[in-house]
């Protein structure tokens, strides 16, 4: 049994028993204490940074489904459906929506144990939109379409598409400095004044999952080389060449991929 654990469990069973009687005297008491004890200890050592009680002095970043035009396109949720459904807790992860390229992500996943850490890549083929408009054109008048959501939803369901995935091992210092660099980034994002998309380009969907905290989440949509953005996505596309490469020439990947992380975590912060 840990033993962090076990001194929150005895502290509850005196501080319980107090209240309902003596220990032994009250059998019922001691089995209700631990489970009570139990429960605390397990649910503090599961959510080390929920402040419980806590009042915030300022707003907290929304995750952003209440805060849409409307429903949230049935087309992101397909996507979300293929690309993020086998792992839950995702570390290091940028999910790639080029305009005219196929979707696709990069993460990282630890074993619960954290011996084995495996680098995964997914693509969508042939490009989920692509596949989507052409259904909504082909039943068209020819002249205009509709990208509600009963029409999208109409439409990917006739749609066949396919994941790739192929997955790479990756050392712990490795890991260690990406999972480094996306909670620095991640923890510090801003807000544009200008809005930052366009209809070509690549958006780049950036994520890491918190413990305790759930996933803390960033987007770009195609930024200026030599910015803090730019360069932060060339660690992502090199972490995905280095998942997606043979073996033969996954050492030399690796080590571009480290060259470019270290680099970047050495000048953090140093330019927006």
């Amino acid at each position: 049994m840990n033993s962090l654990i076990l001194p929150i469990q005895f502290r509850n069973i005196q501080r319980i028993t107090s209240v309902h009687g003596s220990l032994s005297m009250n059998p019922f008491a001691i089995v209700f204490a631990f489970l009570v004890s139990l429960l605390v200890a397990v649910s503090a050592a599961s959510f080390p940074n929920i402040a419980h009680g806590s009042e915030p002095a300022i707003l907290e970043p929304d995750d952003g489904i209440f805060s849409t035009y409307g429903p949230i396109d049935p087309y992101y949720i397909r996507v979300n459906e293929l690309l993020l459904a086998d792992h839950q807790y995702r570390k290091c992860q940028m999910l790639f929506m080029p305009a005219f390229q196929n979707e696709g992500i990069v993460y990282i996943v630890r074993d619960q144990d954290s011996t084995k850490i495996s680098v995964v890549t997914k693509e969508i083929q042939p490009k989920l939109w692509s596949a989507m408009m052409d259904v909504l054109w082909r039943e068209s008048d020819g002249k205009s379409i509709s990208l509600k959501a009963d029409s999208q939803y109409h439409a990917l369901n006739k749609v066949t598409v396919h994941v790739t995935t192929k997955t790479a091992q990756i050392d712990p210092a490795t890991a260690d400095l990406l999972e480094a660099i996306w909670e620095a980034i991640l923890k510090n994002i801003e807000y544009p004044d200008l809005a930052t998309y366009g209809k070509d380009g690549v958006t780049y969907h950036a994520a890491h999952y918190f413990s305790g905290l759930g996933y803390r989440a960033g987007k770009t949509w195609s930024p200026k080389k030599g910015t803090q953005a730019s360069d932060f996505i060339q660690i992502a596309e090199a972490l995905r060449d280095f998942a997606n490469a043979d073996e033969k020439v996954q050492p030399a990947k690796h080590e571009q991929l480290l060259a470019l992380a270290k680099g970047f975590r050495g000048r953090l912060g140093s330019h927006k």
